[in-house]
């Protein structure tokens, strides 16, 4: 949690952007950076997904969030191929 005296320096040095979106908008940002979400205000639902890689030698070793905000398997993921979701989409096309 950042005090609202920080936030204020922060937008004073930087500006402040409230990012907007359509229906299956996505917002990617490096997780260092200051950012808030109020609750929806809006007639419609939204869903947050967030989703943070990190070098396996960086796990989190004291766990202060539970764990379906900071999971403990820190098993390294593998690289894909850089056509293996449009390839995914087109058999999952194909099988329906």
């Amino acid at each position: 949690m950042i005090d609202n005296d920080t936030i204020a320096k922060l937008v004073e040095q930087g500006g402040i952007v409230a990012p907007k979106g359509g229906p299956g908008s996505a917002i990617f940002f490096h997780g260092t950076l200051v950012h808030g979400s109020p609750p929806n205000m809006s007639p419609w639902d939204r869903q947050i997904i967030y989703v943070t890689y990190n070098a396996v030698s960086n796990a989190i070793r004291r766990f202060k969030r539970p764990e379906y905000l900071a999971h403990r398997d820190f098993t390294p993921i593998d690289a894909w191929e850089d056509d293996a979701v449009m390839r995914a989409a087109q058999r999952k096309a194909a099988a329906e």
